[in-house]
């Protein structure tokens, strides 16, 4: 039984090292698509990567969509992006000009990072979707977000339930 569970075990292990290297191939090839501004990559999708929590990898993604002007779509829901991710993130927002939809749902924003992202969304105006559901935002990152919305005519859907924000500013 013993030896079963061990075999179990390494299995696991070497189905986890698989995917890790199967991940970290395609997401090196999805950031020199951004890179070079390849017109064939509309959409990145890279959710359950654990890119937000290598910041080499999470500030070459935002540079890269600083001049990217082909992307539509980003995805990178439970990626463990956190307030420095999203402020990475934020600043790419502030000056890219083709995303229509940014999904960030199930990360660790928080509210600084929220405010750094209501910042760019004042600036932005090609985003049409942005997806911040259970990203511990609060209050003070929900009024931001709305301060934002003010200003910002293009954005038509903000998803942000799950978060520690009264119902009145949700």
């Amino acid at each position: 039984l013993l030896l079963l569970q061990n075999s179990v075990s390494i299995s696991r292990l070497m189905v986890t090292m698989m995917k890790t290297k199967h991940q970290n191939r395609y997401l090196r090839r999805v950031l020199r698509n951004l890179a070079r501004n390849d017109p064939k990559t509309k959409e990145v999708i890279l959710n359950n990567f654990a890119i937000g929590s290598e910041n080499e990898k999470m500030a070459q993604l935002a540079m890269s969509l600083v001049s990217n002007t082909h992307i539509k779509v980003l995805c990178l829901n439970n990626c463990d992006v956190s307030s420095k991710g999203a402020h990475l993130l934020a600043y790419a927002l502030g000056r890219n000009k083709s995303l229509d939809h940014v999904w960030l749902n199930h990360n660790k924003i928080g509210s600084s990072g929220a405010d750094a992202i209501a910042t760019a969304l004042s600036r932005n105006k090609s985003l049409l979707t942005l997806g911040l559901d259970d990203n511990s935002i609060g209050n003070h990152g929900g009024k931001a977000l709305l301060k934002a919305l003010s200003k910002n005519n293009s954005l038509t859907d903000i998803f942000v339930e799950g978060n520690r924000m009264s119902r009145r500013i949700e």
